[in-house]
């Protein structure tokens, strides 16, 4: 079924899901108590049910993408993250069903893997039923009301101060998140699935997998078959983040820092130091403490931008969260040791790589490249208020 909207596609898709998450267990054939598993029929029902609605879903979501609403952007972004990392933890299942030799209908013990697969539903739940328009879930920061009004000197250091802290926190996260994919693909990925992964495309997925079902029985082949569409449906999420004119740029960049790096003593640290030349952090605050030593905005603007700018912090980490989440299903699904699966699974986690530097780069808003706007960033917020 189409759907004209991405609000009709977000209700059929969640009402799979919770019936996913709600599904009534086995019943063992001999006490015909429940067993606890959830029947192999029913996932793999559900999933052909998901992956149909997700298909289109970035498509339907494009509006959002686009808009010139900034919360608009943000919250798209964060329910695409969230959406990618329930279908991901459901290609995880689903590829466990069966052994690919018998037919025989097994079940998915929730004891033993669905716990992360009931847990990532949660989230989306909490995800999607948050409107697009309320953008991301920031975290909350106490921080102490002023007293007194600041000075204009005061005020104008307070603006400063905010820049170096949201600058900081952003490049923190970017560094601490794409270390840690960048350590697992080096550690724990093969080269040959690496610089394989950075070149495969959606619409190789399919292809890569088919080869599991040489010789395998009808149930795993329907398994397989429901895998290769979520996986691609997952693929499609991630790279919207990027865009179609910079994501084989995004990925070549992010393979040529792995390049760099996969030598065990470089690896450390690294990461940190080619973000930072990206990022030309310093060359911001310069440019910040130049403005501000000239301005002529008043104490309220400045102040207003000085929460404009830490609110930036506060998105960005949200969007980390959601971003850690997906990494850790895709180092999970590895767990499965099978090369056409690795394979995959390397190539989004280089995919993942790029939107994380590409996220940061955009929130920081500073001469980075045209890629899709998830956000207007810290030095755009600044130079529009204040230049």
């Amino acid at each position: 079924m189409e759907y004209e909207t991405y609000e009709q596609s977000v209700e059929a898709y969640m009402a799979n899901f919770i019936a996913l998450r709600e599904a009534p267990a086995a019943r063992d054939m001999v006490t015909r108590r429940g067993t606890g598993d959830v029947p192999v029929e029913t996932i793999i029902t559900r999933a052909e049910a998901i992956a149909d609605t997700s298909a289109n879903m970035v498509t339907l979501a494009q509006p959002y993408l686009t808009s010139q609403d900034p919360a608009l952007r943000e919250g798209i972004s964060g329910q695409l993250i969230a959406q990618a990392t329930a279908e991901m933890q459901l290609a995880i299942e689903l590829l466990q069903v069966a052994d690919g030799k018998e037919d025989r209908p097994r079940a998915i013990t929730r004891a033993a893997r669905g716990n992360h697969l009931h847990d990532a539903i949660s989230d989306l739940d909490t995800t999607m039923a948050r409107p697009v328009a309320d953008g991301l879930v920031q975290e909350q920061r106490v921080r102490a009301a002023p007293v007194l009004t600041p000075s204009l000197d005061e005020a104008k250091q307070a603006l400063s101060q905010a820049v170096s802290t949201t600058t900081g926190a952003i490049t923190m996260h970017v560094q601490e998140l794409g270390g840690d994919i960048a350590w697992n693909l080096i550690m724990q990925t093969s080269w040959v699935s690496v610089v394989e992964g950075a070149s495969l495309l959606n619409k190789d997925v399919a292809k890569t997998l088919d080869q599991l079902k040489q010789g395998a029985g009808a149930l795993f082949k329907r398994a397989v078959t429901v895998v290769a569409r979520t996986l691609i449906n997952v693929y499609d999420k991630i790279l919207a983040l990027l865009g179609k004119d910079i994501e084989d740029q995004a990925r070549k960049r992010a393979q040529d820092w792995l390049e760099q790096m996969k030598e065990p003593e470089k690896l450390e640290g690294v990461f940190g130091q080619l973000v930072g030349r990206l990022y030309r952090v310093d060359a911001l605050k310069e440019e910040v403490d130049g403005v501000l030593s000239g301005t002529t905005a008043d104490v309220d603007q400045i102040g207003s931008t000085s929460r404009d700018v830490s609110a930036l912090a506060d998105k960005f980490i949200a969007l980390t969260k959601r971003m850690s989440m997906l990494a850790s299903a895709l180092v999970l699904a590895k767990s499965i040791k099978v090369p056409q699966v690795l394979l995959v699974i390397a190539g989004l986690q280089m995919s993942l790589l790029a939107v994380v530097v590409v996220a940061g780069h955009d929130y920081l808003g500073y001469k980075e490249p045209r890629f899709p706007n998830l956000t207007k960033g810290v030095a755009e917020v600044f130079f529009e208020n204040l230049a």
